[in-house]
């Protein structure tokens, strides 16, 4: 029986299908046309599917049937839209197929990060200081209390479909009242609310694992030793490090108090006020970099097949602590970034421009793997230029074919109807 990825344009999906495959189970992927995943000798069929952030719906009985006609016996979310668009179609889905989710309330707490937050306070797990704010002067005043730099999410890690694509973000950052002025006053104009949070520099550290009914049967802990942007969303380099017994007894909590059941990656960074660790996020999925942790020894898509399909956990071993994963296109953007001096300022762990060259270069020394290219699977890494290469061009092309087309003139008794429309 097969599995179902969805996010077939991500790394995280690449990884999973390479380690699924390793162990003799077919894999069907879904996602948008050109996904990297596609062209994977891990895959046994790619399926271009509706996207499920703007046809979640469409998206949802795309997957049904593709579970049903290619006989699944696992679906495996690995972004937050297809985690939400399947959700809201769970019934229909597991006729065919179990989805390898948590329930819905917990898939709730995890993507709405004022819920998470007020959560985790009540079972006695540290977050950031955070304020929900939905005018400017209310943010002026929380960002005052905050103290600057100050971190702006919005409340949903998955994107309404009504929010314009110029104003969806998972995260941004603001140095004084200007940047955040000009973060703010976009989104809040269309109603929404916001999420302002302390800023909490230096290293992110992740907890990647399953769960098992609040029961943590499998856990690593790994570093970003680099992150994109500078002050931190996706991990450039990672190195996985041994376990912090305080970041596993706080997971513990969470998880525990939530009743969580699944694939989870939680993230932490270290206050500025106590130095004590706080929880930023909860994704109730693998990480788009489960790779390093399969590296290292802990097969968590495994772990999620053999229970969701069988019902039952194969034995889990130490992992290796060491294990060294890098981005070779995100850490060059990184690079690129400390080069220009974007955001130097913000955090105090800013390098040299020296030593950002340095540490780039000796970083193809240092890693023991990278996310895209593997010798014996190739081909994505190679097709993947050549993909958004094509796609940039098609792009320009409909920007000059935008800017060339002739626009009809509007007779001035239509434009007076299309004003005063008669009643």
């Amino acid at each position: 029986m097969a599995v179902l990825l969805t996010a077939a344009h991500s790394i995280g999906c690449l990884a999973m299908a390479r380690a699924l495959h390793a162990r003799g189970i077919p894999v069907v992927v879904v996602g948008p046309p050109g996904s990297l995943s596609f062209s994977s000798r891990a895959v046994t069929k790619g399926l271009v599917a509706p996207s499920s952030r703007s046809e979640p719906g469409a998206f949802a009985r795309f997957v049904v049937e593709a579970a049903r006609a290619h006989r699944v016996k696992v679906v495996i979310p690995l972004d937050d839209t297809s985690c939400m668009a399947l959700d809201g179609s769970r019934g229909a889905l597991e006729k065919t197929a179990r989805l390898a989710l948590p329930n819905s309330a917990c898939l709730r707490i995890a993507m709405d990060k004022a819920r998470l937050t007020e959560t985790a306070a009540r079972l006695g797990v540290p977050t950031p200081l955070t304020r929900v704010v939905a005018g400017l002067d209310e943010a002026r005043a929380a960002a005052a209390d905050l103290g600057y730099p100050v971190v702006v999410k919005p409340r949903s890690s998955a994107p309404h479909r009504g929010v314009p694509p110029r104003l969806r973000f998972k995260v941004r950052f603001a140095g004084g009242w200007d940047s955040l002025e000009g973060i703010l006053g976009r989104y809040l104009t269309h109603g929404r609310s916001l999420l302002l949070q302390e800023y909490c520099p230096g290293v992110l550290t992740c907890l990647e694992g399953f769960c098992v009914e609040g029961t943590i049967v499998a856990v690593t802990q790994k570093h970003s030793a680099k992150t994109h942007p500078l002050t931190g969303l996706m991990d450039v380099v990672r190195t996985m490090a041994p376990l912090d017994s305080e970041l596993v007894a706080q997971a513990r909590r969470l998880l525990e108090g939530m009743r969580f059941e699944g694939l989870f990656n939680l993230q932490f960074r270290r206050s500025p006020r106590d130095g004590a660790w706080r929880v930023i996020d909860l994704n109730p999925r693998a990480g788009i970099f489960v790779g390093t942790v399969v590296r290292a020894g802990i097969d968590t898509p495994y772990l999620a097949y053999e229970w969701y399909a069988h019902r039952r956990l194969p034995l889990v071993g130490p992992y290796r602590p060491g294990a060294r994963g890098r981005g070779i296109l995100l850490d060059l953007k990184h690079t690129a970034l400390l080069l220009r001096g974007v955001d130097r300022g913000i955090d105090p762990h800013y390098p040299a421009r020296w030593r950002a060259v340095a540490d780039f270069l000796l970083e193809f020394f240092r890693a023991d793997h990278y996310d895209k290219f593997a010798l014996a699977d190739p081909l994505p890494a190679l097709a993947e230029p050549w993909h958004r290469g094509v796609e940039g061009v098609r792009r320009a092309g409909y920007r000059v074919l935008r800017t060339l087309a002739p626009r009809r003139p509007i007779r001035p008794d239509a434009a007076a109807r299309q004003a005063w429309p008669s009643s």
